[in-house]
């Protein structure tokens, strides 16, 4: 995480924009360390930065755990509708994509959100079918 951080502040002293990357992965990995309220300062800058596109897209998706997590149960709902409909659209599947969607379903379980939760999983369903992976979709189907 600190040479993301390193990077970011070097991209950020130069007037660069290419510390897009670096921000997405440091966010990501407070994600997976379990700072849920960590990576939403790192994310929720850059949702209102980013005007378009696979990093808008990208960013929302990132979102969905943050969301899932603070209870803010509208925005979530707005962000799952845009990320499901920006990731078909776009043809865009990766497996930070499926993860951070699993990772907003399991949130939302632990908070008793069913409905939610099964719309994460279907998202995620559909990333790893995406990507060819039907080891991870029979994962998600048990």
């Amino acid at each position: 995480a600190m040479g993301y951080e390193e990077a970011i502040k070097l991209y950020t002293t130069f007037g660069s924009s290419g510390s897009f990357f670096p921000r997405l992965n440091l966010g990501l990995i407070r994600l997976r360390q379990g700072d849920v309220a960590a990576a939403q300062l790192v994310f929720e800058p850059m949702l209102n930065e980013t005007q378009s596109g696979r990093h808008l897209a990208m960013v929302r998706a990132c979102m969905l755990p943050c969301y899932a997590a603070s209870g803010e149960f509208d925005a979530w709902d707005v962000c799952h509708a845009d990320t499901a409909r920006d990731l078909e659209q776009m043809s865009l599947a990766d497996p930070d994509l499926a993860w951070l969607a699993e990772e907003a379903g399991r949130i939302l379980l632990e908070a008793r959100d069913t409905v939610r939760a099964q719309r994460a999983y279907t998202l995620a369903r559909a990333q790893w079918l995406s990507l060819g992976r039907h080891d991870e979709v029979a994962r998600l189907e048990k």
